[in-house]
């Protein structure tokens, strides 16, 4: 059978990402695995839903701070987004590597 030039390209395509999926794949320690990237999406958008309705949260706090409760709420809700927001750094980066069994 004879390879025609688009089915060649398309083979050849083909093989170079299966190579870069497996050296990907040894790069991954034992005990992890790589995120799929609809799954990493999905997180993604959880995440930033998260982000708003915190957002919201610190909105509805008074503009002055005066009790001990309202200043513990403030931190709380900085904290989470801060949190939030370190998350939303590590899963929009293309790869990322996730417990198994996690």
């Amino acid at each position: 059978r004879r390879v025609h030039g688009k089915e060649f390209k398309q083979n050849a395509e083909d093989a170079k990402k299966r190579a870069q999926e497996e050296a990907e794949a040894k790069k991954v320690p034992p005990g992890y695995r790589v995120m799929g990237e609809e799954e990493r999406q999905n997180t993604l958008d959880t995440l930033r839903q998260k982000r708003s309705e915190a957002e919201k949260e610190f909105q509805k706090l008074p503009l002055r701070i005066e009790t001990v409760g309202q200043k513990k709420r403030q931190d709380m809700l900085q904290q989470k987004i801060s949190d939030i927001d370190d998350a939303i750094k590590v899963f929009s980066k293309k790869t990322v590597l996730v417990e198994i069994g996690a």
